[in-house]
């Protein structure tokens, strides 16, 4: 990163933040970061790919807030940032965003608030809130609470802050598409069926213009406010219309492959599910990612054997937070087996060796300790 810096001149530093378990971080690689279409996009930009899950990265993603992958972070010669943009929209998107950096005003450098209108001050707490420097945003919001109606994008900050019923079929009646709030929204819907309805009648909308991998999250949306007996129709609905998409070359593909074993599992075809995983497990034998999604599909189908396996060949591959991810799986099939004293060692090896992050340093791996500290088999502490 600071060689970038030293090497950038006048021109800008794009930081990827990615792990390589992280379907939308595999699919942004293969659609766009490496794809020779798209070269010119790049041209007078450093591209810096940071691998989220090596613990030397605490610095630069607590130095940036990093908290979702992807992320892509755009910063000057400086370090200041410029631009940000979190999780990933879609080709079409990524290349207006990256289209549209010359021109765009830096986040560490945003205008006076009282020099903006109303709707231009919503714009700017929407972009501090999905860069996730929400703690920025305050001044903003206020100027946006002065105009006569509500303005939509600080209303649609304030959900992703806060989520909110109401606020979540506001954004619905404003045109906000499905899949900005639809997700959130499902931690209401048993205390507000309408919301459920709502969900449905914007979801099944939204197919008639989807792409095969956006119809695929609107039918996973659409099946978890189902009627009680149609979910497993929608999961199906979802995967075939995933598979249909699909280019069939394993590189192109592989941000797919994992969402689509989940649909063919909840689809209740775990055959399906499993055959999905096989070629790409052929494919990268030493990649821990999709040892990792065999181990806990086998674990959840109580084929132990198959979960023990590939859960220690997640464990061997894996590094880092991914490691730390792996061994929460691993350690719970080698239980299932019978072998708990190995995976009780295995667990607090992996506690005594693995350093916590500095203080102030807010990264992912504490999350990750404590769900191995949470194991149930794991001798109660003193």
């Amino acid at each position: 990163f600071e060689e970038a810096l030293d090497t950038a001149g006048d021109g800008l530093v794009l930081i990827d933040f990615g792990a390589v378990w992280c379907p939308p971080c595999n699919l942004l690689a293969a659609e766009v970061l490496h794809d020779p279409d798209d070269a010119a996009l790049l041209e007078g930009i450093q591209l810096v790919e940071v691998d989220v899950d090596e613990h030397s990265s605490w610095s630069l993603k607590s130095r940036y807030a990093v908290g979702g992958y992807p992320t892509l972070v755009v910063v000057d010669r400086s370090g200041a940032e410029v631009a940000r943009m979190v999780g990933y929209p879609g080709e079409e998107a990524v290349h207006d965003w990256l289209a549209e950096l010359p021109a765009v005003q830096p986040l560490s450098d945003p205008p006076d608030p009282s020099t903006l209108t109303p709707d231009e001050a919503g714009d700017w707490a929407l972009r501090f809130v999905e860069g996730q420097r929400g703690e920025l945003a305050g001044p903003y919001f206020a100027r946006a609470s002065q105009a006569d109606t509500h303005v939509l994008s600080a209303r649609l900050a304030t959900y992703l802050l806060l989520p909110a019923p109401k606020l979540a079929i506001e954004l619905a009646d404003g045109g906000v598409p499905v899949m900005r709030w639809g997700f959130a929204a499902l931690a209401f819907v048993e205390r507000h069926p309408e919301l459920a309805d709502r969900i449905r009648t914007d979801a099944r909308s939204a197919l008639s213009t989807a792409s095969p991998p956006e119809a695929a999250d609107l039918y996973y949306l659409l099946a978890k406010v189902a009627p009680e007996g149609q979910a497993a129709d929608l999961y199906r609905a979802g995967a075939t219309t995933l598979a249909a998409g699909l280019s069939g070359e394993l590189e192109v593909d592989r941000g797919h492959i994992g969402f689509l074993s989940t649909l063919w599992e909840r689809a209740g075809d775990l055959d399906q599910a499993v055959a999905v995983l096989e070629p790409a497990l052929a494919r990268w034998p030493k990649d821990m990612t999709f040892h990792e999604d065999r181990a806990g599909l086998a674990l959840r189908a109580g084929d132990i054997d198959s979960a023990v396996e590939h859960g220690a060949l997640a464990v061997q591959y894996g590094h880092g937070d991914n490691r730390l991810r792996a061994l929460e799986a691993y350690a719970t099939a080698l239980h299932e087996a019978g072998r708990t004293d190995e995976a009780i060692a295995l667990v607090e090896k992996t506690l005594a060796e693995t350093p916590p992050p500095a203080e102030g340093v807010d990264v992912r791996t504490p999350r990750y300790l404590n769900a191995l500290k949470a194991l149930p088999f794991l001798p109660t502490q003193p």
